[in-house]
């Protein structure tokens, strides 16, 4: 497998919580501002921390929410980068 890591900017807390939830679900990892977790902060940045396969995978997870939050940002970020 190819790693890969893609750096997302200013997301929100709650999408960051939910990225690194579904992230966890596969098998992969996103760092998120330790402040995010608990809501304390708005917005933060993102890490996704895997490897080509895997974060197609994530993308097709994420798609399914792209209504929600700031997800349609997201998956074109990623989209961008695979």
């Amino acid at each position: 497998m190819i790693p890969l890591n893609i750096l997302l900017t200013s997301i929100s807390a709650g999408s960051a919580n939910i990225l690194k939830q579904e992230a966890l679900a596969i098998g992969i990892d996103v760092a998120v501002h330790k402040m995010a977790v608990v809501g304390k902060i708005e917005k933060s940045d993102a890490i996704i921390i895997g490897n080509i396969g895997k974060i197609s995978l994530l993308l097709q997870k994420l798609e399914k929410q792209k209504k929600f939050l700031d997800f349609d940002k997201i998956c074109q970020q990623i989209q961008i980068h695979l």
